[in-house]
């Protein structure tokens, strides 16, 4: 049986002992906020960051944010 991945604590995060990119991960934090606050749409957000996250991740599971886009409600 394998065992399961260790996820990292915080305090090792803020060390910059993260395997992640904490850079992308900044950048990916101000323009979500700019997706809560209505100044960028969910399918801009997603395709400013889609080869990164491919090249980060290996594979991207985000929600594209397609669906219902252009509809005014």
């Amino acid at each position: 049986m394998s065992e399961l991945p260790v996820k990292k604590s915080r305090d090792e995060h803020r060390g910059g002992a993260s395997e992640y990119d904490l850079e992308l991960g900044r950048r990916m934090g101000e323009d979500a906020r700019r997706v809560a606050a209505g100044e960028m749409t969910q399918s801009e957000f997603y395709a400013k960051y889609h080869e990164d996250v491919l090249e980060e991740f290996g594979e991207d599971e985000r929600d594209p944010g397609l669906e219902g886009e252009g509809i005014d409600g």
